[in-house]
């Protein structure tokens, strides 16, 4: 039996999958999955990284120890530029020249076309765009990380609703922002909201889901949400513009897909950049992806 794994591993989860066929047939006998914390490359030593995933490995091998680990490829959020040095690690810690790592983007693009030309967004907790030409190279645009960029992700809507709710609290324009966090997180005053964000580290992307809550009846959210998502569509357009896939088409990956306000929304912005910009949310996930360029590494 052949064993092949994908993992794709983000800012929050890792989600990965493996899947035992039968070389002499080709058949798939049979598929299993687990999930971890994310990965972020460049919040961790490369021996860090690498430990993650080799646990994510052994969790799944442990599904089929008969089985003859045949590929491995991992996306890991922030590996861009990392993913050689991040390979070549992984490979020798599981004893295997079938394996790899790539930027998690890529396993965007792998599960909405294949080897094939196309555009990938991905808006969750950070964000990036992708797209591999008609030669087979890959390009972006975005993903600077959330401290000089991630246009319309998950992160910068809680950031701009935490600062538009601290400008409130200042005397500024008022946003029911202020009353949602004030319910979820007792946020009611300058010092609540300082320990909340410095003392206690909480995740800024945690109120991106108030800022979609509110956007339909608020004008502060509905600002940020627009602000946000005409700074993604930018991206786009402007990737597009230098890279041309061909039909001006893009398929949206991360957990903001799932939001209905945020998909028309990012939408509307693509469309006013070119009238012609369709969005799809994406139905496969990129951990399919990772598998299928696992099954390839041979």
């Amino acid at each position: 039996m052949h064993l092949y794994i994908g993992i794709d591993s983000g800012g929050t989860t890792t989600a990965a999958r493996a899947v035992a066929i039968d070389p002499a047939t080709g058949t798939v006998q049979t598929r299993w999955a687990t999930t971890a914390a994310g990965i972020q490359a460049r919040r961790l030593s490369a021996e860090a990284v690498v430990d993650r995933l080799v646990a994510c490995v052994d969790t799944l091998r442990g599904r089929a120890s008969e089985a003859q680990l045949r590929g491995v490829v991992a996306g890991v959020a922030g590996a861009w530029d990392l993913a050689p040095e991040l390979s070549e690690r992984l490979r020798a810690a599981l004893a295997t020249p079938h394996a790899a790592v790539v930027h998690d983007g890529v396993l965007a693009l792998e599960a909405a076309f294949g080897e094939g030309p196309g555009t990938a967004v991905i808006a969750g907790t950070g964000s990036v765009v992708l797209a591999r030409t008609a030669d087979g190279a890959v390009h972006r645009r975005g993903g600077w990380g959330y401290r000089l960029g991630d246009e319309g992700s998950g992160y910068a809507l809680g950031r701009r609703a935490f600062r538009a709710v601290g400008a409130a609290l200042d005397g500024g324009r008022p946003t029911a922002l202020l009353q949602h966090m004030a319910d979820r997180w007792g946020l009611t005053s300058r010092d609540t909201l300082l320990a909340h964000v410095y003392d206690a580290d909480q995740p800024l992307a945690a109120a991106a889901p108030l800022v979609l809550q509110t956007a339909g009846s608020d004008a502060v959210a509905a600002a940020i949400l627009h602000d946000e998502t005409a700074r993604l569509a930018r991206l786009v357009h402007t990737l597009h513009a230098a890279h041309p896939t061909g039909p001006r088409t893009a398929v949206l990956f991360g957990g903001l897909r799932q939001a209905p306000r945020y998909v028309e929304t990012l939408t509307q912005a693509l469309q006013a950049q070119h009238p012609t910009w369709t969005l799809r949310p994406s139905t496969a996930e990129p951990v399919e992806g990772a598998l299928a360029q696992a099954q390839r590494l041979e």
